[in-house]
């Protein structure tokens, strides 16, 4: 199972900014369009909101060495999960809560041109009740006072967002 998140430029028209994948067993994946120097990602800048704008691009750079094109976010996003399935059984659970999430990933493979060796191993699932619940709510905070203190990303960052999915969806499951 991987759980995703994605931060974007608004809830009217979003488009993707970040990505970040986490794995049950650990594995990990971070990547921000670039938003000095891809003319998407000054486009995309352009186009945020206030909210994106004070709370999420301020994350960026978090960890460094995470910066890229936007058919880079695409296609390193479809390399990391063909590479996941081949240690899975060749089938993933990509577990998100918010549904526009994976709409936009989808959307940047495509772009990339990886959707169509991606698109067989995926199986999607909303579990946006687990984060609804006590244990899951309890289990996110947890994760994102973890994700502050020892990695310097807050929430809204889709790496501690996804870690916190990832945390809420094992109190929730017992896993």
């Amino acid at each position: 199972m991987v759980f995703l998140d994605t931060e974007f430029t608004n809830l009217e028209v979003p488009a993707l900014l970040s990505f970040s994948m986490v794995s049950i067993d650990g594995f990990e994946i971070y990547a921000e369009l670039d938003l000095a120097l891809d003319p998407t990602g000054q486009a995309r800048l352009a186009a945020s909101s206030e909210f994106t704008r004070k709370t999420v691009i301020p994350q960026f750079g978090r960890p460094p060495q995470s910066k890229c094109s936007a058919r880079e976010l695409g296609n390193k996003a479809g390399q990391w999960l063909l590479e996941r399935a081949g240690g899975a059984g060749g089938k993933i659970t990509l577990a998100y809560d918010y549904e526009e999430d994976f709409v936009l990933l989808r959307d940047a493979m495509l772009e990339a041109g990886i959707w169509d060796r991606v698109r067989p191993i995926l199986v999607p699932e909303n579990i946006e009740n687990v984060t609804g619940c006590v244990e899951g709510v309890r289990a996110a905070a947890a994760s994102w006072l973890e994700s502050s203190l020892y990695r310097g990303i807050e929430r809204h960052h889709a790496l501690a967002d996804a870690l916190a999915l990832r945390a809420a969806w094992r109190a929730v499951s017992g896993a």
